[in-house]
């Protein structure tokens, strides 16, 4: 019993830090786009920064205001509006967009969320206190970031297999 949990401890730190190692090492991070400059998305984009064994690549903001466009906010740049989301989800290759703004008006969340499916990018959104205390909802955590998402998307090719060959 003792040695098979010392072992099984062993063998997930050393497959940790291999996936980590991968991740950094090879480049494969999902592309990310942030909706908002506030707070919150700066403290994600801080966290994508630091952590990149988390797997993410910050493409760069979206604002809400259009004479940010163009600016730079933490030496990030502001790529454009809601309004160009799908435009930049494929010129970007972007694969996961994070809603950091809980003050969007319910008909602009809506689009960034129906532009964002349609080019096949994942959806994330930081609630507002109302959101958090709906139970239908995906939740996760980003670095110690709340995330939660509408909707989850198909297992991805990689995770695929391996549930295969688990099955």
């Amino acid at each position: 019993f003792i040695l098979v949990s010392v072992l099984i401890i062993t063998f997930r730190f050393a497959l940790q830090l291999v996936i980590r190692g991968f991740l950094i090492n090879t480049g494969a991070q999902r592309r990310a786009l942030l909706v908002g400059t506030g707070p919150v998305a700066l403290r994600l984009a801080a966290r994508f920064r630091t952590f990149r064994d988390m797997g993410y690549e910050l493409v760069g903001f979206v604002s809400l205001e259009d004479e940010r466009v163009g600016q730079a906010v933490g030496g990030i740049p502001i790529l454009g509006t809601p309004d160009d989301l799908r435009r930049l989800i494929r010129d970007n290759q972007v694969e996961e967009v994070f809603v950091c703004q809980t003050d969007i008006p319910n008909d602009t969340f809506f689009q960034l969320f129906i532009d964002s499916e349609k080019e096949w990018a994942r959806v994330n959104f930081v609630p507002s206190l109302v959101e958090m205390m709906r139970s239908q909802i995906h939740y996760d955590e980003v670095a110690g970031v709340p995330i939660y998402s509408i909707r989850e998307t198909p297992l991805q090719a990689g995770n695929a297999s391996v549930k295969r060959a688990f099955d």
